[in-house]
């Protein structure tokens, strides 16, 4: 039986695998695909990772992704797994001009900034509620934002687990399911917080979420609108800081950027 190849890249800690089937010696059946992630994206029997991605050609867009979780499940958009595309495609390819990928929730666009550094044009803002517990945004993928008193509470995730068991039991989650993103401002810097996110696909907290930040960055300005006459070119810019590195999140234009690192890890032959 051939090997197949598959790249395995990080996004500020957001760990993935990527099988070009864009290459004609690639071929993975979609009836196998979701065995495949559950089993290979298994850090305790097999490589680790929080998601694995098939890339195939697109009449829409540059190329597209069929994307699934930890779990098996289909993942509708990932931020961190854009730049890792990005990245994956500047290393194999030599691709530095900007590119777009079709995923379920619309074409994004990355582009690479250089020194590991990409930005994601991410998908519009579906909805977002402002509600007494937490806030909802539908950020790609949906979220219910909670805002923590103080960011030392994010260290210590496992004081966390009840306020994700109550809301993920809310009956309004039941058919579609929703990640649960913590935040905090991070200093008395207005625009800094920190962020923490549970994964419905990955059933627990990873070190970055890219629609996570987003969200936490959606939540935190709409209880914290910028001043006008602070307005910048690039929109309101917020630095989200997660477990695995920073992130920067940039509102008010027609999409949110996000930017953030990519790196390449390792082929791995299976």
């Amino acid at each position: 039986m051939r090997s197949k190849i598959f790249h395995k890249l990080n996004g500020a800690g957001n760990c993935f695998l990527i099988s070009d089937l864009r290459d004609a010696r690639m071929r993975v059946p979609k009836t196998d695909r979701r065995r495949l992630a559950r089993e290979l994206c298994d850090v305790h029997t097999s490589i680790g990772a929080d998601g694995l991605l098939f890339l195939e050609n697109s009449r829409k867009a540059d190329l597209q992704w069929d994307f699934y979780n930890a779990d098996g499940s289909s993942a509708e958009m990932c931020g961190n797994a854009a730049r890792c595309v990005g990245a994956f495609l500047l290393r194999q390819y030599n691709r530095k001009a900007p590119m777009t990928i079709l995923t379920k929730s619309g074409v994004v666009t990355v582009e690479p900034l250089g020194h590991g550094e990409f930005r994601v044009a991410m998908p519009s803002i579906r909805e977002i509620e402002v509600g007494r517990d937490f806030d909802f945004v539908d950020s790609g993928v949906p979220h219910a934002v909670i805002k923590l008193d103080k960011p030392s509470r994010l260290q210590d995730p496992d004081t966390l687990n009840e306020y994700v068991t109550r809301v993920r039991s809310e009956k309004r989650f039941k058919k579609r399911g929703v990640n649960v993103t913590f935040y905090a401002l991070a200093s008395h810097n207005a625009r800094n917080v920190q962020s923490l996110t549970f994964e419905r696909g990955v059933a627990g907290y990873t070190q970055a979420c890219g629609t996570g930040a987003v969200a936490a960055a959606t939540s935190f300005a709409a209880h914290n609108p910028k001043p006008l006459s602070r307005a910048t070119s690039r929109g309101d810019q917020i630095k989200v800081s997660v477990p695995g590195g920073r992130l920067i999140v940039e509102l008010g234009g027609e999409r949110p950027l996000l930017t953030g690192p990519a790196a390449y890890i390792a082929e791995i032959r299976v």
